[in-house]
């Protein structure tokens, strides 16, 4: 599905361009305006360093398609990451240096020191409108793909940071008060803000990377990067019990993480019998993790994977999107096979009444809420503490098993710890 919708993409981007020459209805491109959602750090990191950017980077355009009627609209995709990666720099680096060419990395080497190179990619971008019309619901998701090498070309980290984000117009008009910021304005901005925020999303996702990668934790402390990963012969592995349907990994004297079939969250009592009789076409898994050390463990959903036997390894659902397809099944939302926002269909509520899209609104919320509470969230483990969560895949037609693939990161030592289970069975 991910695939597909890339092709789609690219499809798109050639049928807007067409378009365009016959002076259909295409929108000229439009700018989002992004700023940084990294907080200025604490400590900058004060390891010289440089970016590049390179001009294919900067001019990347996006075509999406809000309404599926030939109405296309470009977004300057990369002229909005170029800026708010270059506002993160100033707040995350104490004097990062921008290069535009490896020359010029050489010779700032030269008079500096020992410098880093960072250079981002745009490796994916997912966009849905998921009634069609312009109240949304909107969720989009922006992938990066960041290399850092030294002045020698040699690699330190590559490592990938996402960014989502969720727009719906109604709701959040109905939630405003004197104090909200103001909302979009016009049609072409209400249809940018859940691209506008994915991409601001990511910029915090960058930062934290930081303090996450265990390569980057050491190359900002100045240390070898070799040896983060823990070697895989260390994990032991245990079923749980015949009444569970799951496995236990540990990893001696750091961790144990339990993964375990979960049910599909069932509606509220009070909710009508059509919602009770809808089963969503997803695969729920309970992840719990129990830290046996005294150090920070980090676990977090991006670095989660499901390798079933498909073209892509599956990624967990968002939150919000996970919610969205268990609670608006009502409305004959079905789920398809992809990673993110790929996973939604590309239509579930055109043929729905405003009555009953408003009713759902207010009879699905706390139902809503509920399932994206439950859903496990990044965060990090104390020593001696538990975390537990719910990851949600989009379950494909007549496969099961397979392998699940879950790294837990010592923030410590920086080390990365990856565990691979059977996916837990029905």
């Amino acid at each position: 599905m991910k695939i597909a919708m890339r092709r789609a993409a690219a499809r798109l981007g050639a049928a807007a361009a067409l378009t365009l020459a016959l002076g259909g209805c295409a929108h000229e491109p439009v700018s989002l305006e992004v700023r940084s959602a990294a907080p200025p750090a604490a400590a900058p990191i004060a390891r010289p360093i440089a970016f590049f950017h390179p001009q294919s980077f900067r001019e990347r355009e996006q075509p999406i398609e809000p309404y599926a009627q030939g109405y296309v609209l470009p977004l300057k995709l990369g002229e909005a990451s170029d800026r708010v990666l270059r506002e993160t720099y100033a707040r995350l680096f104490a004097a990062p240096r921008e290069v535009g060419s490896r020359e010029e990395l050489a010779a700032l080497a030269r008079a500096d020191g020992a410098v880093a190179l960072l250079e981002p990619t745009i490796s994916a971008f997912d966009y849905l409108n998921a009634s069609r019309r312009m109240h949304g619901p909107y969720y989009a998701e922006v992938q990066y793909r960041f290399a850092l090498t030294g002045a020698d070309g040699a690699a330190i980290a590559r490592w990938t940071v996402r960014g989502f984000g969720q727009f719906d117009l109604d709701a959040e008009l109905r939630a405003r008060t004197k104090d909200s910021p103001p909302p979009p304005r016009g049609e072409a901005a209400i249809n940018i803000e859940a691209p506008r925020r994915a991409i601001e999303a990511a910029t915090a996702s960058f930062a934290r990377s930081f303090e996450r990668v265990p390569e980057l934790i050491r190359w900002r402390r100045g240390e070898p990067v070799a040896g983060t990963d823990v070697a895989p012969e260390r994990q032991t592995t245990s079923a749980l019990g015949p009444e569970q349907r799951g496995a236990l990994a540990s990893y001696a004297g750091a961790f144990a993480l339990r993964a375990e079939r979960a049910p599909i969250p069932k509606p509220p009592k009070d909710l009508s019998e059509e919602a009770a009789a809808a089963e969503p076409n997803l695969v729920a898994v309970r992840l719990t993790l129990e830290n046996a050390s005294t150090h920070r463990l980090a676990l977090d959903p991006a670095d989660i994977e499901w390798h079933a036997g498909s073209e892509v390894p599956l990624e967990p659902l968002p939150p919000q999107v996970a919610a969205a397809l268990i609670t608006r099944l009502p409305f004959g939302m079905v789920v398809a096979p992809g990673v993110g926002v790929a996973a939604l269909p590309a239509l579930f509520a055109a043929l729905v009444s405003a009555a009953e899209l408003e009713r759902h609104r207010h009879e699905f919320a706390a139902w809503s809420d509920a399932v994206s509470a439950e859903t496990l969230a990044d965060g990090i483990a104390a020593g001696g503490a538990q975390r537990s969560g719910v990851v949600y895949f989009p379950k494909l037609p007549e496969r099961e098993g397979g392998v699940l693939v879950v790294r837990v990161v010592d923030l410590d030592e920086a080390l990365r710890y990856t565990v691979r289970v059977r996916m837990p069975e029905l």
